[in-house]
């Protein structure tokens, strides 16, 4: 849930399975349904949500809450 994308986007890829989302940041989207699922996957695995929206600070919480905001 970085801000920014990294430098050099072949080696983030590198460091393990990168799962991609874009869209807006509102609850019919259900990306805290993907952060959930994604908090089961291994921690070599990377989650990158790109979009703004009403639901933004809330899934920054969730994520915080899943441990998954720096994954």
């Amino acid at each position: 849930c970085d801000t920014a994308p990294p430098a050099d986007i072949a080696a983030f890829c590198a460091r393990g399975h990168v799962v991609g989302a874009v869209g807006r940041l509102s609850t019919e989207k259900a990306f805290d349904v993907l952060m959930q699922a994604f908090s089961t996957l291994p921690r070599e695995s990377h989650l990158v949500i790109l979009g703004e929206g009403p639901e933004r600070e809330r899934l920054d919480a969730l994520a915080q809450t899943l441990g998954v905001r720096d994954r």
